[in-house]
């Protein structure tokens, strides 16, 4: 068995997903790696990481900035010894998917950056089997040491989340959690659910996430333009801390996650952790990761009557919902992060 030891960096500041990724690594493969006679390690190192992954992992070594290139992996991007990448995650292919959400200028810095990590023999590993392929396909040359599907770490739900919504109780509201990014497609939805209103529809619709899209600068007055008059029944709460949405999480009818461009929805994710109702646009993402869970309907985003047609059905579905048991997910993860790790392993030279 390899000695080798596994290091996590410090929180990201900008990117909440990422951190979500890295709560859930870190503690599956803190399960992973029981028996084994690695150690890993958490960069503690600056206080605000600390406050951020918190005592959570007070049985997991902490480590110095300046000794970080002595461990021979560090995730999720692996690196040599001396530090140099050599195996590179690949979360998402949305220039690939989706190139017109992009200058022409982003998505050629982007393929050349990927065929001159390809050409420094870094290989790859991805958050999905669909990533993994679209990736090989569009990279053929590309060397994939495996996929890891990614499980929703919780944390901690706040106890009591005050929220200007009078009129919203438990159970009684769609909760569409995404940033308000162009692929999330948050208009059509929103336009979708002022339809089904019309047509009687009992719930109210819950928005958080990020309003700012880089790339579409016009889009945040755009979808605040749609949710004028709309405050008796759409209610936008920005961006809130995780503690809280997972508090809406739990207590939402369903969950809406319209996004045409995914590479593992942490959306999708936590709604399969608390087993809510996901009402999911039709991609192969979605499908792939919904697979095997009961609790799921699609629809097709750039079809109103399919959207609207999803959420009155929703309505006819009330908890309880068919059980399911998160723990397979966790145990398949945990695997996923054995065999990521030994696949690596085979790439070092000593």
């Amino acid at each position: 068995m390899s000695r080798l030891s596994v290091y996590f960096p410090e929180a990201s500041s900008h990117w909440e997903g990422q951190n979500q990724y890295l709560e859930s690594l870190i503690v599956n493969t803190r399960v992973a790696l029981r028996f084994s006679n690695r150690k890993i390690f958490v960069d503690k190192s600056n206080p605000k990481t600390v406050s951020k992954w918190g005592q959570n992992y007070s049985r997991i070594n902490s480590f110095r900035r300046k000794d970080f290139w002595k461990a021979s992996i560090q995730l999720p991007w692996y690196r040599d010894f001396r530090g140099r990448e050599f195996v590179q995650w690949i979360f998402d292919s949305q220039d690939l998917t989706h190139p017109e959400y992009f200058s022409n200028e982003e998505v050629s810095f982007r393929r050349m950056q990927i065929q001159q990590t390809i050409n420094r023999n870094c290989s790859f590993y991805f958050s999905s089997w669909y990533q993994e392929s679209l990736f090989q396909k569009s990279y053929p040359s590309a060397v994939s040491v495996g996929v890891m599907h990614f499980t929703y770490y919780p944390k901690v739900i706040s106890a009591n989340f005050e929220w200007d919504c009078k009129h919203c109780n438990d159970g009684n509201f769609f909760y569409l959690p995404n940033q308000w990014w162009a692929h999330k497609n948050h208009i059509s939805v929103i336009e979708a659910f002022q339809q089904y209103k019309m047509g009687g529809g009992k719930n109210h619709l819950v928005l958080t996430g990020d309003q700012r899209d880089y790339r579409w600068p016009n889009l945040e007055p755009e979808i605040l333009s749609k949710l004028q008059g709309c405050s008796d029944t759409i209610h936008n709460l920005g961006f809130i801390d995780r503690a809280d949405t997972n508090f809406l999480f739990e207590k939402c009818h369903a969950v809406l996650q319209p996004s045409s461009s995914e590479g593992w929805s942490t959306s999708v994710e936590a709604s399969i952790r608390f087993n809510k109702l996901i009402l999911a646009n039709d991609i192969a993402v979605h499908r792939e990761q919904a697979l095997s869970y009961p609790n799921v309907s699609f629809f097709d985003v750039a079809k109103e009557p399919s959207i609207v047609h999803n959420l009155f059905q929703a309505d006819k579905f009330r908890p309880p919902l068919h059980p399911y048991d998160y723990k397979i997910r966790e145990r398949r993860f945990q695997r996923e992060i054995l065999s990521v790790i030994r696949n690596v392993e085979k790439l070092f030279i000593f």
